[in-house]
């Protein structure tokens, strides 16, 4: 992502939205960079496993209003597992899993 922040409501829920800017018409995520974004949470509180289990995911795609059609983001954009021998393959399906339920993803054009 190239930025989020959170929002807290007032029944105390709390959304984590991840801004992503993006041109092509396909902005997919790879397993490393999603774990690795988890871990810099982590580190960032001192009780992210507790908290993070009450977090809603959304990321919200940026693109420009001049962005023609044919290049637009329509679909879901994928986490995808990639070469890296730093995650064993339970860990990446787990991280695949997470992407598939709990992020919510929207497209927007700003003009």
């Amino acid at each position: 992502v190239d930025g989020f922040y959170f929002v807290k409501s007032e029944l105390e829920r709390v959304t984590l939205i991840g801004i992503q800017t993006a041109t092509a018409t396909i902005h997919e995520t790879t397993v490393t960079a999603v774990i690795e974004f988890n871990k810099y949470l982590k580190n960032c509180f001192s009780d992210w496993t507790d908290v993070s289990k009450n977090i809603s995911w959304e990321i919200i795609y940026l693109q420009p209003y001049d962005t023609d059609e044919r290049r637009r983001i329509k679909g879901w954009q994928k986490c995808t597992l990639n070469e890296s021998g730093n995650y064993n393959l339970e860990e990446q399906n787990d991280t695949i899993r997470f992407w598939n339920e709990k992020v919510n993803q929207y497209q927007v054009n700003l003009s």
